[in-house]
């Protein structure tokens, strides 16, 4: 029985076996909503790292996490409220999917042509839902509250 290859080594339905499985534009976006513009980034560099584009990989963790110091930033200085954190996230996923069509849009349309696969919706829900796990055991141990109370 032959080894079995790493599932971005997998031979897609086509036959084609040296198309790296990718995340498409949606799994960027959902697994934005679920974590954060950080997680759109992972995402992004995990897309250049497959096709070989280390260089562009860390362009794109250093640019979402300068991208994520900005809405941090920008919601401390509104006030807490549950419309806040929503506008917030959906910002990030807009600034996230916007990034990722500049950056990779002309990519994925070549990369469907040449018959590759993208990584499953699951995977990339799971992978948002790891950020928003950890920072829900923070506020466990730490008992910090979601929104500040104001006295």
């Amino acid at each position: 029985m032959p080894p079995r290859l790493p599932e971005h080594q997998q031979p897609n339905s086509n036959g084609v076996d040296d198309v790296p499985a990718l995340y498409s534009l949606t799994a960027i976006g959902a697994a934005t909503f679920l974590g954060s513009v950080l997680v759109g980034g992972y995402m992004l560099a995990a897309n250049y790292v497959a096709l070989g584009k280390r260089r562009f990989a860390t362009f794109a963790i250093y640019g979402s996490c300068a991208v994520f110091g900005f809405f941090m930033f920008a919601s401390r200085q509104l006030p807490p409220s549950e419309n806040v954190i929503l506008v917030i996230n959906i910002a990030q996923v807009f600034v996230a999917l916007l990034a990722a069509n500049k950056l990779q849009g002309g990519m994925f349309k070549s990369y469907e042509e040449m018959g590759g696969i993208y990584h499953s919706m699951s995977r990339a829900i799971l992978i948002g839902l790891v950020p928003l796990f950890f920072v829900l055991v923070l506020i466990n141990i730490f008992g910090l509250p979601l929104i500040p109370v104001q006295p």
